[in-house]
């Protein structure tokens, strides 16, 4: 069944040539809405075309940090960089972020430090007492000392601390 509003209506059944040539209302508004969404594709596939340009990037870097080096410090660290196959900027960025920094000297590295001084002062004794009595009566001693101080130099000298 088609409705129309204008001057010639038409039923079903009746004769083909009075039935009006106008498309029926309920369609007219259908394919109305069919334009409008076929335009809001074209105009989305528009939006989606690049215009040319440099493309927008995913990640986008803010905030930026000013560091003064010495001339030596940036030929260095540009050759660092050179080597790696980066810019200085990625090279300083990984550094920031994969870089270690250690504490100088914390306070186990301290008692660390006063054993060691205990120990050379031991050592110092020892050569004293070779010098007086004869090296073969201390050297049991001076081998225990110096296998100690190498004990300790390698826990201060350690990375893993």
């Amino acid at each position: 069944m088609s409705l129309c509003f204008c001057y010639t209506k038409t039923f079903p059944g009746e004769d083909p040539e009075r039935t009006c040539l106008a498309l029926p209302v309920v369609a007219q508004s259908e394919e109305r809405k069919e334009e409008k969404t076929m335009e809001t594709v074209k105009k989305q596939d528009r939006l989606k075309k690049s215009k040319g340009g440099r493309p927008v990037k995913a990640l986008k870097r803010e905030n930026d940090i000013r560091v003064r080096l010495t001339q030596t410090e940036h030929f260095l660290i540009s050759e660092k960089a050179k080597k790696a196959g980066m810019t200085i900027s990625e090279w300083f960025r990984r550094s920031a972020v994969r870089g270690k920094v250690l504490v100088r000297v914390n306070t186990e590295d301290l008692k660390v430090l006063r054993t060691l001084s205990g120990m050379a002062n031991n050592l110092n004794q020892l050569t004293k007492l070779a010098h007086q009595q004869g090296f073969l009566v201390v050297q049991r001693k001076c081998r225990e000392l110096l296998s100690d101080i190498d004990d300790t130099l390698k826990k201060l000298s350690s990375d893993d601390r």
